[in-house]
């Protein structure tokens, strides 16, 4: 009886290894390559080059304020609060963004982030109405900074290791070149700054050049997807309010503290 056991796991254990052969070769077959130097890149730009819409909206009030003075009437406490009320939503807004990219995924959340500028943008435009354009800039920042959030995530995505903190640095680079060119648009398109409002149709056309971008390179993402080796969506663990408010640790809360202070 145990001569026949030994010849039976003898006889059988061939085709146990030819099986595990065949599924290591057929798990190697299936096996996406990692995306093209080109595409990283690639992506990288489209983002950043939103980014860089995002932050010419922001800076294109500042330069707009004698004109808003002289045309419009309106004083330092109204250009003061279009400047303002962009950060009111971002003081729990960010964390809320943040949370809700985590819940959706990251091509979703950015879609709608930036959606929100680019409506922002126009309600800001269209007319020289003090709490109308404050509305337009509030919208706006409900999607600017949870909008920066989520293509934080997507860089994450798409570079690992030492590329990572260059990629964040090119981004960052590209997209304060929105604030460069904002700043620098009474001397460069002169023309338009003679009347209030072409200067924030400008902005618009950031706004809406932002969102182009945007769809160009959720088609490049979901490209990618299916024929690269990508972080899948949705990996990310869920993060739940009730958790964050459950800390028991003390320190963290007292970082938070000096962090507000």
């Amino acid at each position: 009886m145990f001569i026949t056991s030994i010849t039976y796991r003898v006889n059988q254990s061939p085709k146990v290894i030819e099986k595990s052969r065949e599924e290591i070769m057929e798990e190697t077959l299936n096996q996406k390559p990692q995306p093209s130097s080109l595409l990283r890149w690639s992506a990288l730009l489209l983002i950043s080059l939103a980014m860089m819409g995002n932050y010419y909206i922001y800076d294109s009030i500042s330069p707009l304020a004698d004109l808003l003075k002289t045309q419009l009437g309106f004083s330092d406490s109204n250009i003061g609060l279009l400047n303002a009320i962009y950060s009111f939503p971002n003081i729990i807004m960010v964390l809320v963004g943040g949370i809700l990219i985590d819940r959706i995924g990251t091509k979703t959340s950015v879609i709608i982030f930036t959606a929100l500028i680019m409506i922002g943008s126009i309600v800001t435009a269209i007319t020289g109405n003090i709490w109308l354009m404050s509305a337009g800039r509030l919208i706006f920042g409900l999607g600017a900074e949870s909008m920066i959030v989520a293509i934080t995530t997507i860089i994450a995505r798409w570079f690992k290791g030492k590329q990572l903190s260059f990629a964040f640095g090119l981004n960052l680079m590209v997209a304060r070149l929105g604030s460069f060119l904002a700043f620098n648009s009474p001397s460069l398109a002169r023309g338009l700054y003679d009347y209030w409002q072409s200067p924030l149709w400008i902005a618009v056309v950031g706004g809406i050049f932002a969102f182009i971008c945007i769809l160009f390179y959720l088609l490049l993402d979901v490209y990618a997807s299916k024929n690269y080796n990508l972080p899948k969506e949705g990996e990310q663990d869920a993060i739940l309010l009730s958790e964050i408010l459950r800390i028991k640790e003390k320190t963290r809360w007292y970082i938070f503290l000096l962090l507000l202070a």
